[in-house]
């Protein structure tokens, strides 16, 4: 009689974390970011939005997207099922057309829990000069 090798493959269902829920900041506060962190089996894809718009992917922040908000994906551990996605909220300033609520969007496809949300409120600090 043959013998049938079997293979087990865990799936585990997204899960998201993130490095902050609120932010107030000044008009011009420089260099800010949010970390959104996503685990799961398969590796999820983490997916910062804005209302229904999925924020600029780039390989870098510099020059060209200093004056943008943008993201950047990357493995933050040895561990192949974590993945980070950072926000990059204008890295020469922030102005009032940042504020509102970014999304992080988890996903893997697994079981009823395939994705998963996480809220950043970016409010601004306004000052009334005399």
């Amino acid at each position: 009689m043959p013998l049938i090798d079997c293979v087990f493959h865990s799936l585990v269902p997204p899960e998201v974390l993130q490095s902050q829920t609120t932010l107030i900041l000044r008009k011009n506060t420089r260099n800010v970011t949010v970390d959104c962190y996503g685990y799961g089996k398969p590796l999820p894809q983490v997916t910062w939005m804005k209302g229904a718009d999925i924020i600029p992917w780039v390989s870098a922040v510099a020059g060209n997207y200093s004056d943008m908000v943008v993201q950047m994906s990357f493995n933050t551990t040895a561990a192949p099922w974590n993945v980070t996605s950072r926000l990059y909220l204008r890295s020469d300033g922030v102005t009032y057309r940042e504020a509102g609520n970014y999304i992080c969007h988890v996903t893997n496809g697994v079981r009823i829990r395939g994705t998963v949300n996480g809220t950043t409120e970016v409010l601004c600090e306004y000052h009334l000069f005399q």
